[in-house]
């Protein structure tokens, strides 16, 4: 009944709303890349949380003016000028935008990848890296993906502010999903029993809370769960944190809460981590603990004068990096996608690395990374002699880095100790330490530097 009479009351509030927010400038600026029009834009599918860039995407391309509209109960951007409800756009006006005529669809991010491999799109944003199934499919066919992370969001964990918790620990959370944490009082909050709630299985915040959260614990860990703790679908988990299981625990998507859910549930609220709240600045500086990065993924077969291809490597720019600001998502630095300019030879690196650039003619470049939430240094050699897999510290003892996807164990037990895995462009995980892309400080052009 009271479902009821909410989707009565949303139905109107969006017809109010769409002539409303058209009313609203979007502070509109047209891009261009040549050789994308209406005729040849490519597919673009993806996941939930990336639609709403997909659709701003498009918009600047072809020069459409969009506006933030609520449409049942989510925020998305629309080309107002073409929305159904206008009725001096004919159906065939329409139908030559990509948003409306299934060029740009959203099959959420496991079905995404699949068509992706199968070929059925041309180009993803992916709220996640392929997971070892969907990798063992691809493989099966012959297909390689090209993953290209192009701007950061976060995992985020949301409760019922009746529960009475603002904070949580890593720990706390991996006890409540393992079952050792079944009341909320024990976290001092409410005297009532806490029922985790999870994702179907290769979703993309699943995939997160495995890989990023749960990670170190055995890979049964939630086999204690029943299939009526599984939420099928992102608006769902603000359902029922909100109304139907308001003594549950459950997570989602950063940019999918801030930007396409924003106010619509008041009584839902965002828990800190470690004290540390998700936000645009601890996103963007690593401070909060769950920053996942967000992936344009095409097929290594696409041909490079492709429109798809095109517009991946249009994402990497600066102009790219804009318009993925204006959409609500936090930026990746465009140095740890694009590195064009030469970067002047570094001179405080440590002397033994200056040392073996002198002795060594193979080495190419030297990349440092720096550890999240420290100060630790390492350094990525890439040597023609050692296919880019030689990472060192600062004192120059050197290890091996693994950098092919498939050999990266999903899970951090089965990782080796002393062995380095480089995850996409920009993250190494060593030794349980997690390293973030900060400079290039040596490449063979600015030898001349190393004295």
């Amino acid at each position: 009944m009271i479902t009821d009479v909410n989707n009565k009351i949303m139905k109107k509030q969006n017809i109010i709303l769409i002539f409303i927010m058209s009313l609203i400038a979007s502070g509109y600026t047209q891009t261009k890349i040549k050789g994308i029009s209406f005729e040849n834009y490519p597919r673009v599918d993806g996941s939930t949380s990336t639609y709403p860039l997909s659709k701003i995407m498009a918009c600047k391309f072809l020069n459409i003016e969009y506006f933030w509209v609520n449409v049942n109960s989510t925020w998305l951007p629309e080309a107002v000028k073409y929305e159904y409800l206008n009725p001096e756009v004919t159906d065939e006006e329409r139908n030559k935008i990509p948003i409306y005529n299934g060029k740009i669809t959203c099959s959420q991010t496991h079905q995404a990848i699949i068509n992706l491999i199968e070929n059925k799109t041309d180009i993803i944003l992916s709220a996640r890296k392929m997971s070892a199934d969907e990798k063992n499919h691809a493989d099966s066919l012959g297909i390689k993906l090209i993953e290209m992370p192009i701007a950061l969001d976060a995992l985020i964990f949301l409760a019922n502010e009746q529960r009475g918790i603002k904070s949580l620990t890593t720990k706390e959370i991996q006890d409540i999903y393992i079952g050792k944490i079944t009341r909320w009082e024990t976290l001092g909050g409410d005297t009532v029993r806490l029922y985790p709630l999870i994702r179907d299985a290769n979703s993309g915040s699943q995939e997160l809370l495995e890989t990023i959260v749960m990670k170190g614990l055995k890979k049964n860990w939630k086999d204690f769960l029943t299939m009526e703790q599984i939420v099928r679908t992102m608006p769902e988990v603000f359902m029922a944190l909100s109304w139907e299981q308001p003594n549950a625990i459950c997570f989602s998507i950063y940019y999918y809460k801030e930007m396409m859910i924003r106010d619509q549930y008041p009584n839902v609220q965002t828990l800190a981590i470690n004290g540390i709240e998700p936000n645009s600045k601890t996103i963007a500086d690593g401070t909060y603990p769950y920053v996942a990065e967000v992936y344009a993924v095409i097929r290594s077969d696409l041909p490079k004068n492709d429109p798809a291809y095109k517009l991946y490597k249009w994402l990497q720019t600066k102009k790219g990096q804009a318009v993925i600001k204006e959409s609500g998502y936090v930026p990746i630095k465009t140095n740890l996608i694009k590195r064009e300019k030469e970067p002047k030879f570094a001179k405080d690196i440590p002397k033994c690395l200056k040392k073996l650039i002198r002795n060594n003619s193979s080495i190419i470049r030297i990349e440092e990374y720096r550890r999240i939430n420290g100060e630790k240094k390492i350094y990525h050699i890439i040597d023609t002699s050692s296919m880019n897999k030689i990472i060192c510290d600062e004192n120059c003892n050197t290890f091996f880095l693994e950098t092919e996807d498939f050999r990266i164990p999903r899970y951090p037990e089965d990782r080796i100790e002393g062995v380095g895995y480089l995850f996409g462009e920009g993250l190494i995980e060593y030794n349980k330490d997690s390293y973030r892309f900060k400079r290039t400080v040596f490449t063979q052009k600015n030898k001349k530097g190393c004295k």
